[in-house]
């Protein structure tokens, strides 16, 4: 993982030193650092941060439109921030990095004076003393409901985190720059538990590793996810074993078979000038008649959707990968265009008038090409991302090229397309594509609250194109599901009242857990039931089963539990959102997400997968069933009270 800081943090080169000199592996430390000069060096596009896991910000603000623009979709993409405030809070509200927190954590104009910071010394187990030599700290305020603790005092929350679509978004309510923060000896320990979650130990940070031997070549759930999509034929290729039992065959036609026909047979060894070349010609024509030759291209694809509602509006996020193969050796120009239906308004009608389908909303946050590349897995074998480079002699380019330009010369370099991609027969290739936009109407409509016990209450609909088909919904430690119907059509109002809902403990869920009865035993306490585990399926290819298992990795117990590494999908996981200020409804849809061209040929593919993930908003206040009912308000109005005596 990387944490991307800008300018002088303190403390933060030792956390970073700390971070490798735990890991067991120094070249492939628990957490990289990234450093920044200033804000001006900060990405103003999406692409530029796809590298970074989280961000710390203190002090400077200062971001300029593109860039606060990037930072918000790589929020709601996954990302996490933090940020530090307290006597700058007055540069932080004149920023638009301000402008966009102060909504959320309802952040007051002024800071508040705190003296006794005993709760972030507790924080950290066995931390240092943390004095403020009785002055005033300046403190910024936090004043929303709906942010969740982590460090409180007796003059409010001073470290509080908030789920902002598939992110999360953390503010310390004290400067790290300032006194006390920057001089505590124990504040590399403090960005461990804040940053990390836990303290870090040889133990600990090998117990978040994966540690599965595997005997299957899958070590990441990235791997496995690849593995489902795989366009290769499954039928009517030639193994392995056999192309080296043809070549041996081959190099024994034309050595000693040919030798033995010229010189024994024939009698006349120079005619071995006419034998040869005919044996070689031979031997490729009836390889060639052999092959079953397949022109058209086959595509496997998979999509996860993320759709955000916030407000009246609504944020999407789509991820594609893609498998391709074909029965030919070629070379082919792809690009990749969003496809999965936009909600239309009537300002919106406008827009799309000239569009035959009426189903694409083309605006300033809406892309009309989507961002193609290539894909690898997350290995070190042969052609893996992780495979160490050697000598190359004879390798195969290809380039990007500007989506919609049909190859041709342009001046637009957007660079969201491929050009020239070498495809080998009967082989695969694999590719992701990636698109974010912005509607100004959402199909989501929440009105969901969770109770003191942390049990979810209210009401959700949707008006997406299509039924969301084998969901589950999940918040906090809980799973919702419907024993009665299996989908969430459009329209339909869900209720957490309704009949059939239950709720079930989450990781007893991704962990298969089941009850077993123990009639046998040497010790009485031995007997009765025990918990069997099922241990996570390595090689599955259900494309829900892993999609499930990433949106949900550290819930289910990371690592410890799968057994893989999830490098390639760490941006999937939701496990820090349902535990905030989101639930999460995941399903299928029969909708594609993109759609992938060959030159101007928009290409069908043979299996296409669609999950669709969305956040929904959760009220974290007491729940709103536990209100007076409108017919029990109306009869307390109408109650009279005789207080004549």
């Amino acid at each position: 993982r990387t944490l991307l800081t800008v300018g002088e943090v303190a403390g933060i080169e030792e956390f970073l030193r700390n971070a490798a000199f735990y890991s067991p592996n120094t070249a492939k430390p628990v957490l990289r650092g990234l450093k920044l000069p200033n804000l001006e060096a900060f990405p103003d596009d999406l692409r530029g941060l796809d590298s970074v896991d989280m961000i710390l910000l203190t002090g400077d603000f200062s971001l300029n439109t593109q860039q606060h623009t990037a930072l918000q979709q790589w929020v709601r993409s996954g990302g996490e921030l933090f940020v530090s405030s307290g006597r700058s809070v007055d540069r932080l509200l004149a920023s638009r990095l301000g402008e966009w927190l102060q909504p959320l954590f309802q952040i007051a104009g002024e800071s508040v004076g705190v003296r006794n910071l005993s709760t972030v010394q507790s924080f950290v187990d066995g931390a240092t003393r943390l004095g403020t030599m009785f002055d005033d700290v300046p403190m910024l305020r936090m004043d929303s409901d709906q942010t969740v603790s982590i460090v409180d005092s007796l003059n409010g929350t001073v470290v509080g985190s908030q789920s902002v679509g598939g992110g999360v978004v953390t503010v310390l309510g004290l400067d790290l720059n300032e006194s006390p923060m920057k001089n505590w000896p124990s504040l590399p320990q403090f960005y461990e538990m804040l940053i990390l979650r836990e303290k870090l130990t040889r133990q600990s940070v090998q117990a978040s590793r994966s540690s599965r031997i595997s005997n299957t070549g899958v070590s990441d759930v990235g791997t496995q996810l690849l593995a489902a999509i795989d366009a290769t034929p499954s039928g009517g290729g030639w193994s392995t074993w056999s192309v080296m039992a043809i070549i041996i065959a081959y190099l024994l036609l034309i050595g000693p078979a040919d030798y033995f026909l010229v010189t024994h047979i024939l009698r006349r060894p120079q005619w071995t000038w006419v034998t040869f070349p005919l044996l070689i010609t031979a031997a490729a024509a009836t390889l060639y008649a052999c092959t079953e030759q397949q022109s058209d291209l086959r595509l496997k694809e998979l999509h996860v959707v993320d759709i955000v509602p916030e407000g009246d509006s609504e944020f999407r996020h789509v991820r594609s990968w893609m498998s391709l193969s074909t029965g030919e050796t070629m070379r082919a120009d792809l690009s990749a265009d969003p496809v999965f239906p936009a909600p239309l308004t009537a300002d919106v009608a406008e827009t799309t008038a000239g569009d035959s389908t009426g189903t694409e909303t083309i605006t300033a946050e809406n892309p009309k090409s989507a961002f193609l590349t290539w894909c690898g897995r997350p290995e070190d074998v042969y052609g893996g991302l992780y495979r160490i480079g050697g000598i190359g002699l004879g390798n195969q380019t290809y380039r990007r090229h500007s989506a919609g330009s049909a190859i041709k010369n342009t001046e637009d370099i957007s660079s969201n397309g491929l050009t020239g991609v070498p495809l080998l027969t009967d082989g695969s290739r694999a590719f992701q594509s990636e698109w974010c936009a912005s509607f100004p109407k959402s199909v989501i409509q929440s009105q969901l609250s969770v109770s003191g016990y942390g049990l979810l209450n209210g009401t959700f609909s949707h008006n997406l194109p299509s039924p969301v088909r084998n969901w589950i919904l999940v918040h906090g430690n809980r799973i919702y599901r419907d024993n009665t119907n299996s989908e969430v059509a459009p329209g339909v109002v869900w209720d957490a009242a309704s009949d059939g809902i239950y709720a079930s403990d989450l990781k007893g869920y991704l962990n298969g857990t089941r009850i077993v009865r123990t009639l046998t035993g040497k010790r009485l306490v031995n007997r009765g039931s025990s918990q069997e585990i099922t241990p996570y399926d390595a090689v599955s290819s259900d494309p829900f089963y892993i999609a499930a298992a990433a949106s949900f990795y550290d819930a289910s117990g990371g690592a410890r539990y799968v057994g893989l590494s999830r490098s390639m999908v760490a941006a999937l996981d939701l496990s820090d959102t349902i535990r905030l200020n989101h639930a999460v409804l995941i399903g299928s849809i029969d909708e594609r997400a993109t759609a992938v061209k060959s030159g101007d040929r928009t290409l069908s593919p043979n299996e296409s997968t669609t999950i669709v993930r969305i956040l929904l908003p959760v009220d974290r206040r007491p729940a709103k069933g536990m209100a007076l009912t409108k017919e029990e308000q109306e009869r307390l109005n109408n109650t009279k009270v005789d207080n004549s005596d």
